[in-house]
């Protein structure tokens, strides 16, 4: 069962003129009476918390932040949206994780050298590095939850509030 905890349109507005642009949406829920794991233990979770972020602008829509990121000092308050933009890029669907953290780690790296993701790809690079199964879990068989805990929660409520406001 999902219980929305908080949820938040904020605006986009061009910083040239004060005209909307777009907007970014977001939700955080409460997710209780689940049988799920813990991405960096593995231990099952009863419940958890989740984030979703979505946008909208004249161009783009849904996951369009690296769009956004590409016009960011045309739009008011730059540095609070590039914050706003890191915690979709970091939390965004925290409970929709294919890997472990050991695994999710090991293949950030590779992305980081150059590397394109595809799940094969994946597969093939975790085995490789005995990293397919961690633990008994093997990558991509389950959603697992990395967890979003309160204090986090609240900074994020506490950015989208002083965002909305600047």
């Amino acid at each position: 069962m999902n219980n929305l905890i908080f949820e938040k349109t904020v605006s986009l507005k061009k910083n040239e003129k004060g005209s909307m642009f777009g907007k970014i949406t977001i939700e955080i829920s409460k997710v209780e009476d689940v049988k799920s794991l813990d991405f960096e233990t593995l231990e099952t979770l009863n419940s958890y918390y989740t984030l979703s972020i979505v946008g909208d602008t004249k161009n783009y829509s849904c996951q369009c932040q690296n769009n956004i990121k590409e016009d960011l000092e045309k739009f008011k308050s730059p540095k609070l949206l590039t914050e706003i933009l890191n915690v979709w890029d970091r939390w965004h669907l925290n409970d929709l994780q294919a890997g472990t953290k050991t695994q999710t780690e090991y293949l950030n790296d590779l992305i980081k050298d150059g590397w394109t993701w595809s799940y094969d790809k994946a597969c093939n690079e975790l085995t490789k590095a005995e990293l397919y199964e961690d633990r008994g879990y093997k990558y991509g068989t389950k959603w697992l939850v990395e967890q979003l805990h309160k204090e986090e929660i609240d900074k994020i409520i506490e950015l989208f509030e002083k965002y909305e406001n600047s």
